[in-house]
């Protein structure tokens, strides 16, 4: 979790999806003052020059837009690059099914 004060921490965005329409949200991203005058949250996209290109590429609109979108599709952007299924192993045949296994086929080489 962030430290600092209660105050000058942000909201939650990982939830962003469920609570904020897309125009109001790009909006707030864009100008947060304009919307909250008494916030504490810096223009993260400045429409004048946007960001490191390296992060991303493109015009502030079209890193502004990328933000947007990004918060508004989250929790799929998530799910998609975290995955358990490499991690999943099956687990070898258990003893007694080995057993098993050997006396059905001695009995079936008799």
């Amino acid at each position: 979790p962030p430290t600092g004060s209660e105050r000058a921490k942000g909201p939650s965005l990982d939830i962003a999806y469920r609570r904020m329409r897309p125009d109001f949200l790009q909006a707030w991203i864009a100008n947060p003052k304009r919307i909250l005058p008494y916030t504490g949250m810096p223009v993260n996209v400045p429409s004048d020059k946007g960001v490191s290109q390296s992060l991303y590429k493109g015009t502030s609109f079209e890193q502004l837009n990328a933000v947007v979108d990004l918060l508004l599709n989250y929790d799929r952007f998530m799910e998609s690059k975290t995955s358990i299924k490499s991690s999943i192993k099956v687990p070898p045949p258990a003893a007694a099914e080995k057993k098993s296994a050997n006396a059905q086929s001695q009995a079936a080489a008799q």
